[in-house]
């Protein structure tokens, strides 16, 4: 899956910018675990999922399934792997 496109795109732009910070909480329209990721690959230490758990109060859990299903799809041993790839 090509985590590139959508959500990770307008990421990617600021990228830039973020690698020169440390680190950053990637906040803002987390709804899937794919988001998650692609703000994980922008370089974020943690994201925050807001919003959506007004529509779905247990989407934290859904997206830790897929953020878990994701790394053992892809054989990684940590998010480390792939943070700030982007």
């Amino acid at each position: 899956m090509d985590m590139r496109s959508g959500t990770s795109s307008r990421i990617a732009a600021e990228s830039d910018l973020v690698s020169l910070l440390d680190g950053f909480m990637g906040m803002g329209g987390i709804t899937t675990w794919q988001d998650a990721i692609a703000f994980i690959m922008a370089g974020a230490q943690v994201v925050q999922v807001g919003t959506a758990t007004f529509m779905k109060p247990d989407i934290s859990l859904d997206i830790i399934a897929g953020m878990e299903k994701y790394m053992e799809d892809n054989h990684l041993d940590s998010l480390n792997e792939i943070r700030g790839i982007l």
